[in-house]
C-alpha cells in the first residue's frame, strides 16, 4: 500500500492512536479503523462478505466529507 494519509475529521482524532480512524492512499483507495462487527450483525451479511474482508463498524460522521 503506498502512502497513507489521515483523512478523519478533526474532531474525530483521538492522541492516543488505538482509535478509531479514515486514511486515504495514493492508489485512491479508503482505508478504516473501526470496530469488528458483533455476530448479530456478520449474520445479516451473510453471503455478501468474501473470504479476504471484514465487516468494520464506524460512526457515520467518520465519512461525512470523504467522498469526492
Amino acid at each position: 500500500m503506498d502512502d497513507l494519509k489521515e483523512i478523519t475529521p478533526a474532531h474525530l482524532r483521538c492522541s492516543l492512536g488505538a482509535c478509531p480512524a479514515v486514511f486515504e492512499s495514493n492508489a485512491e483507495e479508503i482505508v478504516i479503523i473501526g470496530k469488528k462487527a458483533d455476530l448479530a450483525l456478520i449474520q445479516k451479511l451473510e453471503g455478501r462478505v468474501a473470504e479476504d474482508e471484514y465487516v468494520i463498524v464506524i460512526r457515520r460522521e467518520f465519512l461525512e466529507n470523504v467522498a469526492r
